[in-house]
């Protein structure tokens, strides 16, 4: 076979002819076994080689946008109430103020009297004002509480009696209070007479016997005096008067 073929196509042709064969067969079982062979191929080729070195850490990247706000928890348990602390040091003490040396305009003064005269002789309750009252107030001396005859006696700190005031409009003009509540408009020192005094002690009906003290800015003495037995049939035999008084600055 191969002389024939030599012969026909010479030895170059033999040669190519054989080359070409081969070739045809080598690709026929490449096909048909490509599951095996084509694995063993494509294996060979993924191998990893060996694992490089770490490299360096990159760079932080940007805050993320902030979330939702979450729910608010539950109020927790009060806590135990701490020990009281020590009292700190007590600080300097301040300066005395300035004493007063005389009740401002419109202040107020009261305070209480009393008096036991005997029969027919007169007795100067003192009234003391706790600071000076200026200029001196005009003294009003009650002369009855009751509603029917309200009126008082008027001395003026000039001294002697100045007068009446024989009705109640012109008495709560200038003393609108009273023995249990006393007051004073502004320049008057009114003294009041407690209706639980005994009857048997006066200055209505003797006020005129005596020049009454004047009234000054640091007290007044109201003249009062005894009644003789049986003057008034309804006194008893004690003879006590007393009161309250109220003096109020210009």
């Amino acid at each position: 076979m191969f002389s024939i073929l030599r012969n026909r196509f010479g030895v170059p042709g033999v040669i190519s002819v054989i080359a070409l064969v081969f070739a045809m067969l080598g690709g026929a079982y490449a096909a048909t076994d490509s599951g095996k062979g084509g694995d063993a191929t494509a294996s060979a080729k993924a191998k990893k080689g060996p694992r490089g070195p770490k490299g360096p850490k990159g760079d932080t990247g940007p805050a993320g946008p902030a979330g939702p706000q979450g729910a608010a928890g539950a109020k927790g348990d009060a806590g135990a109430k701490g020990d009281t602390g020590p009292i700190g040091p007590q600080g300097p003490i301040g300066p005395a103020g300035p004493f007063v040396k005389e009740v401002p305009s419109d202040g107020t003064l009261k305070g209480v009297w009393a008096a036991s005269p005997d029969e027919a002789e007169f007795e100067y309750p003192p009234i003391t004002f706790a600071f000076p009252i200026s200029p001196a107030p005009t003294a009003y001396i009650m002369a009855e509480p009751g509603d029917e005859a309200t009126f008082a006696f008027k001395i003026a700190p000039s001294g002697g009696t100045s007068g009446f005031l024989a009705s109640r409009e012109e008495v709560e003009a200038v003393c609108p209070g009273g023995p249990a509540e006393p007051e004073a408009e502004p320049g008057a020192l009114c003294i009041y007479l407690d209706p639980a005094s005994s009857p048997s002690v006066s200055f209505v009906s003797s006020i005129t016997d005596v020049t009454p003290p004047k009234p000054t800015p640091f007290g007044f003495s109201a003249p009062y005096k005894g009644l003789p037995a049986g003057a008034n049939p309804a006194a008893g035999d004690g003879r006590v008067a007393y009161g309250t008084w109220a003096v109020t600055a210009e």
